[in-house]
């Protein structure tokens, strides 16, 4: 039996349930937002989780953090009850080893800035990229062309802006932002995304006009047979130092050489568009890894 948890309005989480219900997999969901909540129960002594009073005995479980309630209502409630929803059945997870989940043995609080850092020293091409909140010296960086640079939050959670467009809007004081942001050259379309997922590695082109795809309803997705030799083994020696079997890596295309420059790793990607554009390759190979068997065309 499979266990399938996340916000009841994100669209991966709805995607990998109809997958499982038309192979007639087995799977206990466990969803919540405005409209619905489970009751759970987890006594620790004892290490048994009751849902909705029934004891669950999941033989593999997937669980999305819930970024799609907050987006739709933005109280601060909200977000509470995402995190507090994710910590319970992740720490659930994380207690029972018997369990098949990704990201097992992952490092939790590694951050993008830490992970620009490891993919350097794992022989990656990275962009000229900078964690700052000083005006000051962001502007004598990016120089007279803010239009050559980009501008994303540390830890996520908004779109990729371009740093000219970005800096007018910031709030500052004594020539300090609020908070530090990640700065980076500007790179150009195409993307790719190679996904990790156990130990197959499935890549996918990206064609957009806008800085960030993730906003361009006209964007073209398409698989790729398979990454590059050098590709897949950079990117098996970072997620295998940060301990995940399930990321996706997203990188872009240097304008000036046409080289492809690592940008990040996602370790809960949103897969349905890339799902859908592969014809479910990505659902399959979450499958066998989650259940342990071939589950295409069951």
């Amino acid at each position: 039996m499979l266990l399938i948890s996340g916000g009841e309005q994100d669209p991966n989480i709805a995607h990998l349930l109809e997958v499982a219900r038309k192979r007639k997999i087995s799977v206990t969901k466990v969803l919540f937002g405005p409209s619905t909540h489970p009751s759970i129960h987890w006594d620790i002594r004892a290490n048994r989780l009751l849902l909705d009073g029934m004891r669950l005995e999941p033989d593999a479980a997937f669980l999305r953090y819930d970024v799609f309630n907050h987006m739709a209502d933005a109280r601060e409630q909200t977000a509470f009850r995402a995190h507090a929803w994710y910590a319970a059945i992740a720490g659930w997870i994380a207690s029972r080893t018997d369990i098949r989940a990704f990201n097992r043995d992952g490092e939790p609080n590694v951050l993008k800035p830490a992970i620009l850092r490891m993919a350097l020293e794992a022989g990656m091409n990275v962009p000229r990229s900078l964690v700052s909140n000083d005006i000051q010296r962001i502007n004598e960086e990016a120089g007279d062309d803010f239009g050559k640079w980009i501008g994303k939050p540390v830890c996520g959670g908004e779109y990729t802006q371009v740093l000219g467009d970005l800096i007018g809007k910031v709030a500052q004081r004594g020539g300090a932002a609020a908070a530090p942001a990640i700065i980076q050259e500007r790179l150009v379309s195409p993307d790719i995304r190679v996904f990790r997922i156990g130990k197959e590695f499935l890549a996918f082109g990206i064609e957009s006009k806008e800085i960030d795809y993730r906003v361009d309803s006209a964007c073209r997705l398409w698989m790729i047979a398979s990454p590059s030799k050098r590709l897949a083994r950079q990117l098996k020696r970072l997620t295998d130092r940060i301990g995940l079997d399930f990321a996706a890596a997203d990188y872009k295309t240097c304008g000036d050489t046409g080289k492809l420059k690592f940008l990040e790793v996602n370790t809960a990607p949103m897969f349905v568009a890339f799902d859908r554009a592969g014809k479910g390759a990505i659902t399959d190979a979450m499958l066998r890894f989650l259940l342990h068997r071939k589950t295409s065309g069951s």
